[in-house]
């Protein structure tokens, strides 16, 4: 994109052939392509616009973003006029030329002091939306402006809200270089097709993603591209996957599944209900594995070969964990209920809150385990400290807390503090492979997904050894179901890229395997709740959506949030299809006779 000064347009864009306002150059910036088409000096129309529209007349500088016409051909969805004070070091409005691709329909949004948002960096806007953009989304709705203050780096985020949720977000960072005839020629020569509608390359990925996706039969996908949209699949539900840049395809194509997390993470598409069009291709594994045939395929082993370098020995365990669950504890705190915990909450009521289905996920540990005073239990994994707090709060036991986290470890030990339970409640940071002691009962609430299918045996025998002879375990899981479970290990996921590094879902049968032949174990009781999972994951995406600008604030920028998005969606459509469950076991030693779920 292009960073004009409109004082400066005559001297920068003169009369040549490479940059002019001629429509055969081979770069052009021609005020025609701008606000509604009006021709003549491009400065004055845009300060006679921002007093039409209520704004103040400055005679500052008025610097404009956007997309410059390439071989006579131009697209911008989008332009940004930065209206700046008289001594140009501050940006005091800016006007938001809207360009609805379909219909080739421009309007003006500004944004000034009267509709500011005081919190946050840089300069932040809302705006009730006025524009009809997509066929796909609706009128009731209200634009989320954050630009950065200009300079080296240029951020531009939009997101559309629908009562206070996120539903379609954009967002780009943009390095400043010189405009020059040079780079401008040096541009072209590299990517001589990056202008064009869509190149061969392009053209051809696209034609095989389609074809492989016309097998979609349960749902519908639509896919929308600039001036064109493409129904895959007839039967409801359906869902919109908005095509942003071409070589969305293209990462397809060669990718598969994992491509076009990549491709979404980049911004090259959105959607406006990102969940549904996750299902809609869970929905359809058919379809899906003609995608991963070919090039993905080829790629396949490559990944895995990367991913066992992430194995969780006891130096790789610590780095992993250190991955996510140390990013912060202040941004967990936006996404997370004020019990901080961080698995799968049990909704006991359809008006049940999230804080209520995390308690009622503990206590239903504590119950199935028949917790009381004279127990002294061990946790493996101890999160940010909601187990522990309300096993020894409420149930009057001793609790053995362990994590390997250190952001977790100071978080928990101040929370113990606090509430008063320094007495009750031991804080270690010990991997669950060194622990050593007998106790009563242990418990361990989605940390086995941390463990690894070639130390599961390990685990559970290690779990198995911790207990008294009359002990009982308390295991809560996200599984994969048996029938995947092989091609799984096999395969390196979203998850395991993005999120979880070493992380790998047990299988029932893995679980079961393992008591068999490591433990004196007996299943006792089994009780799956995976649609509460996907319950709980809405929740936590709407919050942590909520409060975007906070997590701003603490240093997380578009594309951390991008994957954030996905993340929860990916997880969320998951649980809904059934492609992943969750599920609370009960293990009980041979001499336990009260333990029984």
């Amino acid at each position: 994109m292009a960073w004009l000064d409109l004082d400066e347009l005559p001297q920068l864009v003169g009369r040549g052939m490479v940059m002019s306002d001629r429509l055969l150059s081979l770069c052009a910036f021609r005020t025609e392509d701008h606000l509604t088409g009006a021709a003549g000096n491009a400065r004055t129309a845009v300060m006679r616009e921002i007093m039409r529209l209520g704004g103040t007349d400055t005679d500052g500088p008025v610097r404009l973003l956007t997309q410059l016409r390439w071989f006579g051909h131009y697209f911008s969805p989008l332009n940004l006029y930065y209206v700046y004070d008289r001594g140009g070091t501050r940006v005091c409005q800016v006007l938001a030329e809207v360009n609805n691709t379909p219909w080739g329909e421009r309007h003006l949004y500004l944004l000034s002091d009267a509709n500011r948002v005081a919190t946050g960096p840089g300069l932040r806007f809302r705006h009730t939306k006025q524009f009809h953009v997509s066929p796909f989304m609706g009128m009731d709705a209200q634009y989320h402006w954050r630009l950065s203050e200009p300079g080296e780096t240029l951020r531009v985020a939009l997101t559309n809200h629908d009562s206070d949720t996120g539903r379609f977000d954009a967002c780009m960072t943009l390095l400043r270089r010189p405009l020059t005839r040079r780079a401008v020629v040096g541009l072209a020569a590299r990517r001589p097709f990056a202008t064009t509608r869509r190149s061969l390359i392009d053209r051809t990925a696209r034609w095989l993603v389609l074809d492989r996706l016309r097998g979609i039969q349960h749902g519908g996908l639509r896919l929308v591209e600039p001036g064109e949209a493409t129904l895959l699949g007839d039967s409801p539900p359906f869902a919109d996957l908005l095509v942003r840049r071409p070589r969305f395809f293209r990462r397809v194509a060669l990718g598969g599944a994992l491509g076009a997390a990549d491709a979404f993470v980049d911004g090259d598409w959105d959607s406006p209900d990102l969940t549904s069009v996750l299902q809609v291709l869970a929905r359809n594994s058919i379809a899906l594995q003609r995608v991963e045939r070919g090039a993905p395929s080829l790629l396949r082993p490559i990944r895995a070969a990367f991913n066992r370098l992430r194995r969780n020995t006891l130096g790789g365990s610590r780095r992993n964990i250190a991955a996510h669950y140390d990013l912060s504890n202040d941004f967990f705190a936006l996404m997370l209920d004020p019990t901080m915990t961080y698995s799968s909450g049990y909704f006991a009521t359809p008006d049940a809150s999230l804080e209520q289905a995390s308690t009622e996920k503990y206590d239903r540990i504590c119950r199935k385990l028949d917790l009381g005073p004279e127990h002294h239990v061990l946790e493996i994994g101890s999160g940010w400290g909601g187990f522990a707090e309300h096993a020894a709060g409420r149930y009057g036991c001793r609790v053995t807390t362990t994590t390997i986290s250190d952001q977790q470890l100071v978080y928990v030990r101040n929370r113990i503090s606090n509430a008063g339970l320094s007495d009750r409640i031991t804080l270690l940071s010990q991997d669950y492979r060194s622990l050593e002691g007998a106790y009563d009962r242990l418990v361990s609430i989605e940390m086995i997904e941390a463990v690894g299918k070639e130390y599961l045996p390990g685990y559970f025998r290690k779990c198995s050894n911790l207990l008294k002879p009359d002990g009982a375990m308390a295991l809560q899981a996200i599984t994969i179901p048996d029938c995947r479970y092989e091609a799984y290990c096999r395969s390196v996921d979203f998850i395991q890229r993005y999120i979880f590094p070493g992380g790998s879902l047990p299988s029932p049968g893995a679980i079961t395997g393992c008591l068999a032949g490591d433990t004196d174990f007996r299943l006792v009781h089994v009780e799956d709740f995976s649609d509460h999972y996907a319950r709980t994951l809405a929740a936590w995406r709407d919050k942590l959506w909520g409060r975007v600008a906070e997590a701003e604030l603490l240093g997380f920028d578009d594309r951390f949030l991008r994957i954030w998005r996905y993340y929860l969606c990916y997880c969320e459509a998951g649980f809904l299809e059934r492609q992943v469950g969750v599920s609370q076991w009960v293990f009980n030693k041979p001499l336990n006779r009260t333990a029984a779920g």
